[in-house]
C-alpha cells in the first residue's frame, strides 16, 4: 500500500492540469479582483488500479499481479483515459445522444477532463483556423471580412485559455470558452449570416477598406485589454463568480485595476461590437450585440459588486468610488 500511495504522489505532481471548472451556460467569466497568493491546485485523476484486486490465491502470480497493477497506475492521464473499462463506460453514456450531438460527434475532445493531447489538437485547430481566417484576408479577393472574422475569433478563444492556464492548474477545455453558452452560439452565428445576406444583396458594402482597418486595430487593442486584464488577476481570474471569501483574499487595485474595475469586461464589451460594427460591417449584429451586452454586463455586475461589498466593505467601497467601468449602464 505505501508503493501505491507514493505512485499517487508522484502521479499527481507530474500533472500539469487539474480538475476542470464547471463553467455555467450564463456566465462569460468573473472579473473579480481577489488576489489569493498562489492558486491550490486540484487534482480529477482516475483512481489507479488496486493492487488487492488483483492478487490472485496463488503466491506465484501475487508478485507479478502487484507489479502489473502499479504499471497500470503509473500511466500518463491521456492513456489511462484510454482504458477499456472507461471507453465501455463513455459507449454507454453516449448511447442516448443524437446522431448529431456535439458530444457524441467530438467524443473525448468535448470533456472538461482533458488530456495534453486535447488541448494541443484544439489549439492548433484554432492556430489553423486564425491563420488562415487572416491570410485570406490579405490575399483574398472576396470574403476578406469573413476571414478576419475567423481570425479574431480563433485568436480570442485560443487566449482566453493561455492567459487562463498561466496562472492556473484547474483549468479545463472549458477555459477554450467554445462551449459557452447557446445564446452565445446563436449570437456568432447570427453575424456570420447578416454578413452572407448583405453580402449578397449589397455585394460593395462587405469590401476591405480603412474603416475595416480602423476596426481591426481597436478590436486588437481590447484583446490586448482583455489578456492584460487576465494576466494581472493571474491566478485569481476565473470564468465564474466566486461567492466565497478565503481567508488570504486581498482587494487589488493597481496595473490596470486602478482604472477600470471590470477591465475583462469592459474589453469584451466593445471586442464583440466593435467586431459586428467595425470589422464585419453588420449594423444588427452591432445593435444587437450592444443591447444584449449591455443587459448582461449591468445585471452581472450588480451581482459581483454586491459580492465584492460583503467581501470588503468600505474597502471595496472606496474603490469603487474611484475607479470606472465605462460600459453603457454602469459608467461609474
Amino acid at each position: 500500500m505505501d508503493r501505491i500511495k507514493l505512485t499517487r504522489k508522484l502521479r499527481e505532481s507530474s500533472n500539469p492540469f487539474g480538475s476542470p471548472e464547471s463553467d455555467d451556460d450564463d456566465h462569460l467569466d468573473s472579473d473579480i479582483n481577489l488576489n489569493n497568493g498562489h492558486a491550490t491546485q486540484h487534482q480529477n485523476l482516475v483512481n489507479p488500479i488496486s493492487v488487492s484486486n488483483s492478487v490472485s490465491n496463488s503466491n506465484s502470480n501475487s508478485n507479478s499481479n502487484r507489479r502489473s497493477g502499479i504499471q497500470r497506475a503509473q500511466l500518463p492521464v491521456d492513456l489511462r483515459l484510454n482504458s477499456n473499462d472507461n471507453c465501455s463506460n463513455d459507449n454507454e453514456q453516449e448511447t442516448g445522444l443524437p446522431p448529431l450531438s456535439m458530444r457524441r460527434l467530438l467524443g473525448r475532445l468535448y470533456d472538461t477532463n482533458h488530456s495534453h493531447a486535447q488541448v494541443s489538437l484544439l489549439s492548433f485547430v484554432l492556430g489553423v483556423t486564425l491563420c488562415a481566417g487572416f491570410t485570406h484576408a490579405f490575399i483574398g479577393s472576396t470574403h476578406q471580412l469573413l476571414g478576419l472574422y475567423l481570425g479574431f475569433l480563433s485568436l480570442f478563444h485560443y487566449m482566453e485559455y493561455l492567459t487562463t492556464a498561466m496562472h492556473r492548474y484547474d483549468v479545463g477545455m472549458n477555459s477554450f470558452v467554445l462551449n459557452h453558452s447557446r445564446a452565445y452560439h446563436i449570437a456568432l452565428s447570427f453575424g456570420f449570416i447578416e454578413y452572407l445576406v448583405e453580402w449578397y444583396f449589397w455585394p460593395s458594402s462587405k469590401q476591405l477598406d480603412a474603416w475595416t482597418i480602423v476596426g481591426c486595430i481597436t478590436v486588437l487593442l481590447f484583446q490586448s485589454l482583455r489578456s492584460l486584464a487576465m494576466m494581472t488577476a493571474g491566478a485569481n481570474f476565473t470564468h465564474l463568480i466566486s461567492f466565497r471569501k478565503e481567508h488570504n483574499h486581498v482587494l487589488v487595485t493597481d496595473g490596470i485595476y486602478s482604472i477600470l474595475r471590470h477591465p475583462s469586461y469592459t474589453a469584451f464589451f466593445y471586442w464583440a461590437v466593435i467586431l459586428q460594427g467595425g470589422v464585419m460591417k453588420n449594423p444588427v449584429a452591432c445593435l444587437g450585440y450592444c443591447v444584449a451586452l449591455c443587459k448582461f454586463f449591468v445585471n452581472r455586475i450588480r451581482i459581483e459588486e454586491d459580492t465584492l461589498v460583503h467581501f470588503f466593505g468600505p474597502q471595496y467601497e472606496e474603490y469603487r468610488k474611484r475607479s470606472w467601468v465605462f460600459i453603457p449602464g454602469v459608467w461609474n
